[in-house]
């Protein structure tokens, strides 16, 4: 035996949807059937889509082709056993929407509770037949709870994109063309309230009017307690009040309970033949009671360290004879005492080097080095005395002692010095018989030193002063520490935890600083850690309501709101 799906359009919520008709090899579909569900249908508005069809997106017609498959395997289990499996099935989905606050995973149960239910009421004597026997009108909506079942782990999977879509919607499901209950369900969710009331809206065939020759009638309890008569609305709807008081203490603080909801639908029809009939149909939905403590905000700030560390040095390098002071500026300042990243300042282990410079000389003839500078390249030499009479013994004199000075004759016996005046020799005379060289055998240092040092603009400006007198230069280096301000690394602040509560404000306080960052966990009650970063919302948690300056440190907002469509009523 084989099913075969047959696509149609319901004016039920106007939207395309599937029945399966049963089709016996070599024989025509069951189309007579089909048809009557056409043209049974009740013309409902549009609402949400099912959650499983939500869930599945567009993979419905897929999905209704694989449940038909996977029917198929079950031919030969019992009617009875097969809807005992469906409803573990729901019940798993119920209790772990409740126990991890999974609203879609709730209602996804409470969809498949109804449509069980709904085929329990048409099994008649169809109990313990085999599914492989099941009439024509059972078998479309076998197929549909055999789609729950294969559906589970998408609903699982998606349950936190589906947690805001909490009103039901069965108008898909292939009831039987009799079928006049629960179609879809909306107000299940509630949240504590002192006074007041909560109000659940229930649609269904003709619920909210009156046919002639027809009465239906809709009751409900809340557990044990039966509720007011409902409010009707043409022509499919009916609302109930829920007194506030009536759920007082069943609320928990830090998870959701479920409250049973039982509604009766009786049809009483006038018969013109057999008299009146009487049908009452009986749903169980779970309303879900949501906590008010919705989880912790853990709010972790990692603020950059900054330390002075070491940057190259400066250095300045002068030829100097006397007291000279050495000038040193940092080009990116220190201002009021408070340092920022890239400021530098000068450290006081400042190192002053003395070298003998390398200065231009004169090797002479007698192999004699004499500096550039020196007396005898600049202005030449001169006997120490005066030529007298008879000039020739002066002449000789003066020779012999320019010979032993220089190692060269100067020639001063042939009459060139005059009497009264002393011998000379040029400089340029005296460089002739020289050769020039360059020497770093003169060493000044020792007649100076490195005196005060004086830091000013909170050690961004220094002032290092070398004193002293030399005949001859030396080349001073003063080397002066340099620090840069900059991110030695991270640091985090102790984590602030804050409790959220649903619908009430909650704040705390970030010390301002330059480049921290603060990371949001929301870790809500029952379910996985979400995340943002300040000053950001996190999704589907606490929202960034505002902040407010408070001296050095900022005050942030935050809100949780349970989202508005939970609690629509329609």
């Amino acid at each position: 035996m084989t099913y075969a799906g047959t696509p149609y359009k319901s004016e039920i919520g106007h939207r395309f949807e599937r029945v399966i008709a049963v089709q016996q090899r070599n024989t025509k579909p069951a189309l007579i059937f089909l048809a009557f569900v056409l043209t049974a249908a009740p013309a409902l508005p549009a609402a949400a889509d099912s959650l499983v069809d939500s869930a599945l997106q567009n993979t419905v017609n897929r999905g209704i082709d694989r449940a038909a498959a996977n029917l198929d395997k079950l031919l030969k289990e019992r009617i009875a056993d097969f809807l005992a499996e469906g409803e573990k099935v729901s019940n798993r989905l119920l209790e772990k929407g409740a126990n991890e606050a999974r609203l879609g995973l709730f209602q996804a149960g409470n969809e498949m509770q109804i449509a069980i239910g709904v085929a329990r009421s048409q099994l008649g004597a169809e109990g313990d037949r085999l599914i492989g026997s099941a009439s024509a009108e059972l078998r479309p909506l076998l197929v549909e709870i055999q789609r729950w079942r294969d559906a589970e782990g998408d609903l699982v999977a998606k349950a936190f994109e589906l947690e805001d879509l909490l009103a039901m919607d069965l108008s898909r499901v292939p009831f039987a063309p009799d079928y006049f209950g629960v179609r879809r369900l909306s107000g299940t969710a509630m949240l504590e309230k002192k006074a007041g009331s909560y109000r659940i809206g229930i649609t269904g065939d003709n619920f909210g009017s009156t046919i002639v020759g027809q009465l239906i009638t809709v009751t409900a309890k809340l557990g044990d307690v039966p509720l007011a008569a409902p409010d009707k609305q043409a022509p499919a709807k009916v609302f109930f009040s829920v007194p506030a008081e009536s759920l007082g203490g069943k609320f928990k603080n830090d998870k959701i309970e479920t409250v049973p909801l039982y509604i009766t639908v009786t049809r009483k029809k006038d018969g013109y033949i057999y008299g009146s009939k009487t049908t009452v149909l009986e749903h169980e939905v779970k309303l879900a009671l949501l906590p008010r403590e919705v989880g912790d905000l853990v709010v972790e700030t990692t603020r950059p360290q900054y330390e002075w560390v070491v940057d190259a040095p400066l250095i300045q390098s002068h030829a100097i004879t006397q007291d000279t002071p050495f000038l040193f500026k940092s080009t990116s300042p220190v201002v009021a005492g408070k340092p920022l990243p890239g400021n530098k300042r000068f450290e006081n282990a400042i190192v002053a080097k003395c070298e003998a410079m390398i200065q231009n000389a004169w090797k002479l003839h007698n192999g004699e080095i004499v500096l550039d500078s020196d007396l005898l390249i600049q202005k030449g030499w001169e006997s120490d005395f005066y030529i007298g009479e008879p000039q020739n013994y002066d002449w000789d004199k003066a020779d012999r002692i320019a010979t032993a000075r220089f190692g060269w004759t100067p020639g001063f016996s042939h009459n060139r010095c005059e009497a009264g005046s002393r011998c000379h020799l040029s400089p340029d005379e005296v460089k002739s018989h020289s050769q020039a060289t360059t020497t770093t055998s003169v060493n000044e240092c020792g007649r100076m030193r490195m005196a005060e040092q004086n830091f000013e603009n909170d050690d961004s400006s220094v002032s290092v002063s070398i004193r002293g007198n030399a005949p001859h230069s030396a080349l001073w280096t003063v080397t002066v520490p340099v620090s840069i301000y900059k991110q030695a690394g991270t640091k985090k602040d102790d984590s602030i935890v804050i409790p959220i509560i649903a619908s009430e404000p909650a704040y705390f306080d970030i010390k301002s600083s330059s480049g921290s960052v603060s990371t949001l966990h929301f870790r809500p009650k029952n379910d996985s850690e979400r995340f943002g970063v300040l000053p950001g919302s996190v999704p589907k948690g606490p929202q960034y309501v505002r902040e407010a300056t408070l001296g050095d440190a900022t005050r942030f907002f935050y809100q949780f709101d349970y989202n508005p469509k939970l609690f629509d009523v329609e």
